[in-house]
């Protein structure tokens, strides 16, 4: 599994949602997962054509990713790309996704307890030496975006990191607090 690290944003997810939008990724993963079976490893709020819809990466029985868009605001889940290749990252995620005792829509939850605001998205990764875990990305109500890492096998927050703002500038610096 690669790991890629994304700077913090200036405009946020929260952006494109309407007022009726869905801003629960638990219920992204419920109807992405009634339209491809399998196990979700990633789900992540955005937007396509003026619309906002969370993006879910699904991994199935036999290692193939899949991606479902869900419409925030009506909950529609359609299977989208499928990547037949199958590759050795696949075959790591699918083995990972069948592991772990909390599932992303429990991971949210627990990490908007840990930051309130709207969960934007929550990946499962593992880092080579560490425990895997759910890393979920929240924006408060100010603004500021935070990730909390989420232990998989205990369920419990691990760490959390809130960007900054320093000068004015949102996302330029990261306080680390460990749990």
């Amino acid at each position: 599994m690669t790991i890629t690290t994304v700077p913090a944003r200036r405009t946020t997810p929260t952006t494109v949602l309407s007022p009726r939008a869905s801003r629960r990724p638990e219920q992204a993963v419920d109807a992405a997962a009634k339209s491809v079976a399998g196990s979700v490893t990633e789900v992540e709020l955005g937007g396509q054509h003026g619309t906002a819809v969370w993006k879910t990466d699904i991994i199935d029985a036999k290692g193939i990713e899949h991606e479902a868009l869900v419409n925030a605001t009506d909950g529609k889940a359609t299977a989208g790309r499928a990547d037949r290749a199958g590759d050795a990252d696949d075959r790591g995620d699918a083995a990972l996704a069948k592991s772990p005792e909390t599932g992303p829509g429990q991971a949210a939850a627990t990490a908007l307890d840990k930051a309130p605001g709207t969960a934007t998205s929550a990946e499962l990764d593992d880092d080579p030496g560490k425990t895997s875990a759910w890393h979920v990305d929240i924006v408060d109500g100010h603004g500021t975006e935070h990730e909390v890492t989420v232990d998989v096998q205990t369920g419990k927050v691990t760490t959390t990191h809130a960007a900054q703002d320093h000068a004015g500038i949102k996302g330029t610096d990261d306080d680390r607090q460990h749990d």
